[in-house]
């Protein structure tokens, strides 16, 4: 029987399944249809397939203009009446690639960074008997990033599959994992990403208390701890209150529909170019929200771990210059 504990090993399941993005198959059929994101997710495919959906209905009815004399007629009594769909069309895609952009924006702003926390520290603790101090805020700030994107992206899990992988990396001893083992609970493990940072107002409560810092330092220390988690505290926030589903429909919906106007109903050879530069500037912007949707897709997240990691070695070891 395969053991259950989240510690020993996090797959199949995700930390906190409300909040990582795994990339499976949108089960939704018109959603998927609309989307294009059944069998692919590449903005490359999925505008590919658009101009490819434009290009045949447009050759299909360029046929039947020779073949039939009655469905020309026809296209020159509604042709005139597109650009009404089109109004809304692009009405719809402006408001919608706005809001995808938005949440994507408001990710970006979420995202940790702990150079301010490192420096401050740095300068503060900069003696050869605060070495570890300084080493421990590091590991911390890096322990409590990991385990947030670790319940939010499913790339990142499967690169970090338990917590003890994250002792691999230096972040946490076996003692501290045991600590972080005692707070876990069912229902909302998915905050021990906040477990960290009370480690480090501890550790800067404790020099407070040693009269190392002043007030004034610690609670500039407090301030910078609490807006690197609560970063982190935001990011779960974002990703739960994603762009609604019915945005998605509605604008894929008018998109193709306007789409599929202009494709069947241009009046003369020489306004095809001009329709097929609107039709695809339709799509080109839809396919730009769709993959604002998830703002950690089109994030290089492992790389900001990675370099958030860096600084922190850097503030933490480098050579300090003698004044």
């Amino acid at each position: 029987m395969p053991d259950k504990n989240p510690f020993v090993c996090l797959q199949p399941g995700a930390p906190d399944p409300r909040y990582v993005y795994s990339g499976k198959t949108n089960k939704h059929f018109l959603r998927a249809l609309l989307t294009f994101t059944k069998n692919t997710r590449s903005f490359k495919v999925r505008f590919g397939m658009s101009v490819l959906f434009w290009l045949c209905i447009g050759l299909a009815c360029g046929i039947l203009r020779f073949v039939y004399e009655d469905y020309f007629q026809w296209i020159q009594f509604v042709a005139p009446h597109v650009s009404n769909v089109q109004t809304v069309a692009f009405l719809a895609l402006g408001f919608y690639v706005t809001s995808s952009y938005t949440h994507w924006l408001m990710m970006w702003n979420s995202l940790p960074w702990p150079d301010a926390m490192c420096g401050y520290v740095q300068a503060v603790f900069d003696g050869e008997e605060h070495v570890e101090l300084r080493d421990k805020v590091r590991r911390y700030l890096s322990l409590g990033e990991a385990l947030g994107w670790q319940a939010m992206i499913r790339s990142f899990q499967k690169k970090y599959p338990t917590y003890e992988s994250l002792m691999d990396l230096g972040l946490i001893t076996p003692e501290e994992l045991a600590l972080l083992k005692s707070t876990y609970d069912h229902e909302y493990h998915s905050v021990l990403y906040a477990i960290p940072g009370l480690w480090i107002h501890q550790l800067l409560w404790k020099e407070y208390k040693k009269d190392t810092i002043s007030a004034e330092v610690w609670n500039k220390l407090s301030d910078l701890n609490q807006i690197y988690f609560g970063c982190i505290g935001n990011a779960f926030l974002i990703m739960e209150s994603s762009t609604p589903a019915s945005y998605t429909l509605i604008a894929g919906f008018l998109t193709y529909v306007f789409v599929g106007m202009r494709a069947i109903f241009w009046e003369s050879f020489y306004q095809i170019p001009l329709d097929f530069v609107v039709s695809i500037s339709a799509i080109g912007l839809y396919c730009v929200g769709c993959d604002l949707l998830n703002p950690l897709k089109t994030m290089p997240i492992e790389s900001y771990f990675n370099r958030n990691r860096a600084i922190g070695r850097i503030f933490a070891h480098s050579p300090r210059v003698k004044f």
